[in-house]
């Protein structure tokens, strides 16, 4: 699987070297990361780092597992100990 861009049409103008870079998978990658780490460049925004740890809340049965058919007693006071381990470290 490739990426194609095309190269903007100027008359005489040499094209941004960012264009070369966007036509191989890895190259583009790390130009989009770099970009982002720059803060964007008003081209690209960083993603939402979601809510504190603190803040998150272990998911019940109901919402974890609707159907009922994998989740265990032994499964639900496992992830309830990790969520609490986890609230700790704040």
């Amino acid at each position: 699987m490739s990426l194609v861009v095309c190269l903007p049409s100027a008359s005489a103008e040499t094209p941004n070297a960012n264009f070369v870079r966007l036509n191989q998978p890895l190259s583009a990658f790390k130009l989009i990361k770099e970009i982002v780490e720059r803060g964007g460049d008003g081209l690209v925004e960083p993603l939402w780092d979601g809510l504190p740890l603190n803040e998150l809340s272990a998911q019940d049965q109901a919402i974890a597992d609707p159907d009922g058919r994998g989740f265990s007693a032994v499964a639900g006071t496992f992830a309830a100990l990790l969520a609490d381990l986890g609230a700790d470290k704040s």
